[in-house]
């Protein structure tokens, strides 16, 4: 009589799953419309905040669903939203490692952009130094 066996196999998925923001990201195929869509979404946030804290707006019931027109400052909030949010992603190592460092000296890492002089500016978005400062 012989024995029976049974082997089990899985198979990991390295990959991190992708998050929302980055799904609908790569729905659109213009970075115009990915950003008009972001900025959208923070506007629809900031009417349900106002209306969560009792705020009256000034619109009527009808027209509550209605956006206003996308204007200069929140087409760049929204375009430093998706730019951080994939720095993020992509490095988050270099990021804690940036925000807890007193000198540049330990902002020395393995990645190559270690070598240009990373910081984080007031917005918290990486940028990297030049030969001008």
């Amino acid at each position: 009589m012989k024995k029976a066996t049974s082997l089990a196999t899985s198979v990991a998925n390295k990959e991190q799953p992708a998050t929302l923001l980055q799904r609908h990201l790569e729905y659109f195929s213009r970075w115009f419309k990915a950003k008009s869509a972001v900025a959208v979404c923070f506007q629809y946030r900031k009417i349900l905040l106002n209306r969560a804290r009792g705020k009256q707006t000034t619109r009527s019931k009808s027209s509550a669903c209605e956006y206003d027109s996308l204007d200069i400052q929140e087409l760049n909030v929204a375009e430093q939203e998706i730019i951080r949010h994939v720095q993020k992603e992509s490095f988050k190592e270099e990021i804690s490692k940036l925000k807890n460092l007193n000198t540049k000296e330990e902002a020395k890492g393995a990645r190559p952009f270690s070598r240009l002089d990373p910081f984080l500016d007031w917005n918290n978005l990486v940028r990297i130094g030049g030969r001008i400062k």
